[in-house]
């Protein structure tokens, strides 16, 4: 590779180098092994995972527990490099006799594995439903393991000390490994967790991922470098306007954004749509949009009403603002100078042309939306939209309506605000980038005054202007750089 093409690609690696990102991601899988003796107890549907040693005495006793936990990965883009993981779970009970501390271990399964409807109230198991993982099967009744109480791998990837109830954080090079090993293609089929077997009264009750109290439910969290063809992108600005009777409600700092119908009657102040705008300045100029999505993480639903509801999104036609008013719930709050209302782009002197905000009627998107959890926007007018903002047309960002036809069909979703970052609302773009032009020292896209800066601070040495390639940076490097010199 020539001299020149070296430094095009470093400029362009710098260029557009991506930050980290940090995912949270919920157990897509998990279940009880219940053993050595009785092969066909199971609780794949259970609040709870039970592990270690009951306090069975006898040799013939049925008194090991092992758990079984999985994570679907691939919100995380092939070519990522995993840079750290933590796997936070709960422990609710043990016995009053428990050994302590006892250590719990996580070694990666080398085997894939079942969840079905069985449910154990209690430690004890109950008999296994059709598809769920055994002591002896990986699927009952038909899929047996390799080895009866799972197939892993023997070194454990992670463990923590075990004393009592509270949440543990499993973490280390070990998990982080195993997630690089799933990215890069390696087959995922989770952990199985294991207690200290050798002491009576080691066992642990887990939480699962069904247990009735979301926050304390197994959360893998995830930091990691996507490729450099993608970006996630924050919004810099979002809001929610609410109409249509009152024209002087907002919530331009508000913690959380809402679209859709409320509960109210016809009549009533009962509309409610989102604004978000995202900087795509770490999006290389020149560069070819291939797909985007949002992601947005709903935390409340409105009560009595649809269980699905169809949101779209709506490329914003003019500019509009973000103020300081904050409201607590979906009501809105008196409008700062500067928010957007449902008359105004601009409370109080700047309006819309048509209340309730200016966008294109075609949607560039739409999501189908359930209740709590994470849902995404997605179609073709997302990237064309990209593609079109970042090549010069204003960027007004979007507008995102709802179900405005039936009543009760409102979401709640948190904001840029929201305290936790990971749940804000997300962009993933992926593009092409550029092609490269090795006489654009600095990356800006263009040949010019900077670039001349470049070369002249490197003259009679080495350098990313050489390039003719003849080891210096001299008269020849220079006439080239001029011949291609663009602007400024």
């Amino acid at each position: 590779m020539s001299t020149a093409s070296i430094a095009s690609s470093l400029i362009f690696a710098a260029a557009v180098t991506a930050s980290s990102e940090t995912v949270l991601l919920p157990a897509s899988h998990d279940n009880t092994l219940f053993g050595p003796i009785a092969g066909d107890l199971s609780s794949g549907s259970g609040q709870h995972i039970f592990v270690g040693r009951t306090s069975g005495g006898g040799s013939g006793d049925n008194d090991l527990r092992r758990g079984l936990i999985r994570f679907d990965v691939s919100e995380i883009p092939p070519g990522s490099t995993i840079l750290s993981a933590s796997l936070r779970m709960q422990i609710v009970w043990r016995p009053q006799n428990a050994a302590f501390p006892v250590t719990s271990r996580l070694h990666r399964c080398t085997a894939d594995w079942g969840e079905s409807s069985s449910v154990s109230p209690g430690g004890a198991g109950v008999p296994a439903a059709p598809g769920d993982a055994t002591w002896f099967s990986r699927f009952f009744p038909d899929l047996p393991w390799s080895t009866p109480g799972g197939d892993f791998v023997p070194e454990p990837s992670s463990a923590v000390s075990v004393v009592g109830a509270g949440p543990y954080i499993f973490g280390g090079a070990g998990l982080a490994a195993d997630i690089q090993a799933w990215v890069d293609g390696a087959p995922n089929h989770g952990w199985v967790m294991i207690g200290d077997e050798s002491t009576p009264s080691s066992a642990a009750k887990w939480v699962s991922r069904e247990n009735v109290a979301p926050t304390i439910r197994p959360v893998l969290t995830v930091e990691f470098d996507p490729p450099q063809t993608i970006r996630y992108l924050r919004p810099v600005q979002d809001t929610t306007i609410h109409g249509p009777i009152l024209g002087d409600i907002a919530s331009g700092s508000g913690p959380s954004m809402f679209a859709g119908r409320t509960s109210g009657n016809s009549g009533s102040n009962d509309l409610r749509r989102s604004l978000l705008r995202f900087d795509l300045s770490e999006i290389p100029e020149g560069a070819t949009i291939t797909a985007a999505n949002l992601r947005i993480v709903v935390w409340r639903s409105a009560p009595g009403g649809p269980e699905t509801v169809l949101a779209t999104l709506h490329r914003a036609e003019t500019d509009w603002g973000e103020g300081a008013s904050e409201s607590p719930g979906g009501a809105g709050a008196p409008a700062a100078p500067g928010d957007a209302t449902w008359t105004n782009r601009f409370f109080p002197d700047v309006f819309w042309s048509n209340p309730g905000g200016d966008f294109e009627p075609v949607p560039s998107g739409s999501a189908s939306i359930g209740g709590v959890g994470i849902w995404c926007f997605e179609g073709a007018g997302l990237a064309a939209d990209l593609q079109a903002w970042l090549d010069g047309d204003q960027n007004n960002g979007w507008i995102v309506v709802g179900d405005e036809s039936t009543p009760s069909t409102a979401r709640a979703f948190f904001s840029r605000e929201y305290f936790v970052p990971s749940q804000r609302p997300r962009l993933t773009v992926e593009f092409e980038p550029p092609e490269s032009n090795a006489f654009d020292l600095n990356g800006d896209g263009n040949v010019g005054g900077a670039d001349l800066t470049v070369l002249l601070s490197s003259w009679g040495e080495p350098g990313p202007a050489d390039f003719d390639g003849d080891g210096i940076v001299g008269g020849a490097d220079l006439a080239a750089l001029l011949a291609a010199w663009t602007k400024g």
